[in-house]
């Protein structure tokens, strides 16, 4: 099987998502909410396996959105502590 069908560059990867190739990257290397892209190197030049790209663009887990969920709570304490409340907050606290 060849390896570059159902393989593609972050460049392709990035106009087939309609996002910039630097996105992509920072998908790849830094990830997003707690999930990482992943990649194969086939001669140097980095590949984006198409079950890779599949697997990242699934409705993300819970444990992410529970980290997620608790670090904006915590955003929330903070901005507290400094007087500046939660936007939907309406009561007055």
């Amino acid at each position: 099987a060849n390896l570059k069908e159902g393989a593609l560059t972050p460049t392709e990867t990035a106009k087939l998502l309609g996002v910039h190739v630097a996105t992509v990257y920072r998908w790849l290397y830094g990830g997003v909410r707690g999930r990482k892209l992943s990649s194969v190197l086939v001669g140097g030049r980095r590949r984006i396996l198409d079950q890779h790209l599949a697997e990242f663009l699934q409705p993300g887990n819970q444990a992410a959105a529970k980290t997620d969920d608790s670090r904006s709570k915590a955003a929330q304490r903070t901005l507290s502590s400094f007087g500046v409340r939660n936007q939907g907050d309406r009561s007055g606290k």
